[in-house]
């Protein structure tokens, strides 16, 4: 399955909304809001920045059309997930365990635009 780039934004922010910053417990999650609506605003402004940005472009997984094969995405992200969770430390959060549950989670929210 091939999607937008505004479909994978959308589905991000989606999961950080739902997953994320309903966890945090205080004024923090204001602040986590932000600074997500910042981080991906240079993106949202021009979607297809994202399939030429350095950490994506060299993936190969954008089609000629700008769209992105989210299942490939998927299944490598899946695979590595599957080693066990991964604690990742988000700026004002602190550590964050993530799983191949949050994988699926993440996907789901990108396919269901």
């Amino acid at each position: 399955m091939t999607v937008t780039p505004n479909q994978i934004l959308d589905g991000i922010q989606r999961y950080i909304e739902s997953e994320v910053i309903v966890k945090i417990p205080d004024a923090r999650k204001w602040l986590v809001g932000a600074y997500v609506a910042l981080l991906m605003k240079p993106f949202r402004e021009n979607p297809a920045s994202l399939l030429t940005h350095p950490m994506i472009a060299p993936l190969g997984v954008a089609t000629a059309d700008g769209r992105v094969d989210i299942d490939a995405v998927h299944e490598v992200f899946l695979a590595q997930a599957q080693r066990g969770p991964s604690f990742i430390n988000i700026p004002m959060i602190g550590p964050y365990n993530i799983d191949t549950s949050d994988i699926d989670k993440i996907y789901n929210y990108i396919i269901s635009g």
